[in-house]
Order: C-alpha cells, then sequence, then structure tokens
C-alpha cells in the first residue's frame, strides 16, 4: 500500500518545523556571571622605606574588585631577588583577610632588592615589581 505524498509531505514538514523549534529554544537555568572588572592591587612594605640588612619586613598587597575586598585569589606569590642575581625566591602568601595577603622577610645583604607580586584571581592575573633599597646596620 502506497500513501499518497499530499499526504505526508505536510506531516514531514511540520515534524520539520517542531524538531527545529526545539532545537533553537533556549535552555534558561541561571549561571553566575564573572565580574570581568579590573583587580585593585596595592603593594607596600613595612617599614615603608628605611631598610637595614637583617630587618624583618611584612610585603602585603591587599587585592580588591569595585571596592570590595577579595578573599578567594587562586594564588598570591611574591617573587623577591637582588638586582643583577639570576636566582628569585618564589614565597607564597598568608591570607590576612579582608583582601590581604603578605609575607615576613628579612634581607641578609645590603643593596638593592625588586619584589614583584603575583595575583591570580578572578580568571585575572596582575603583577607589578617594586624596588627596595636596604642599606648597612
Amino acid at each position: 500500500m502506497r500513501i499518497p505524498v499530499s499526504r505526508w509531505l505536510p506531516a514531514l514538514a511540520a515534524l520539520t518545523i517542531v524538531t527545529f523549534a526545539w532545537g533553537c529554544s533556549s535552555n534558561t537555568t541561571e549561571t553566575a556571571s564573572l565580574d570581568s572588572s579590573p583587580l585593585h592591587v596595592s603593594f607596600s612594605t613595612t617599614p615603608p622605606s628605611t631598610v637595614k640588612v637583617g630587618d624583618q619586613v611584612t610585603i602585603t598587597v591587599t587585592v580588591s574588585q569595585n571596592g570590595k575586598p577579595v578573599e578567594d585569589a587562586k594564588d598570591v606569590t611574591f617573587e623577591v631577588w637582588k638586582e643583577k642575581q639570576d636566582q628569585h625566591e618564589m614565597i607564597k602568601a598568608n591570607k590576612n583577610g579582608d583582601g590581604v595577603y603578605s609575607i615576613p622577610y628579612t634581607f641578609r645583604q645590603e643593596g638593592t632588592y625588586f619584589i614583584m607580586y603575583h595575583v591570580t584571581a578572578r580568571d585575572q592575573h596582575s603583577m607589578q615589581k617594586m624596588e627596595l633599597k636596604v642599606s648597612k646596620r
């Protein structure tokens, strides 16, 4: 038994339209949107400037986004090295709360040092270098 084209063609067209419409429908599940606003990182040392050999210095970054502390940084590391030296120390920071991350560091020799922070948070990476002079006691 043969079915005439005039009977199955409209059914095929309707099925095609329904299938196409179903495939194009949007799935409206809610997803958390990531904030793409830039991170703001404030970098400091305590004491702020005059450092002598043997002094323990606190190296600190305060990380925020849109004025709010970033408590969920994936990684905060400080890179410390003396001028003209190839060897750099990479030191993982302690989380202190309110977006503050820090390390204690003691400078053993006089000279010019560089400190670079590396902050990875919310799919962003921020880094900046600071120069610090360490003088004799």
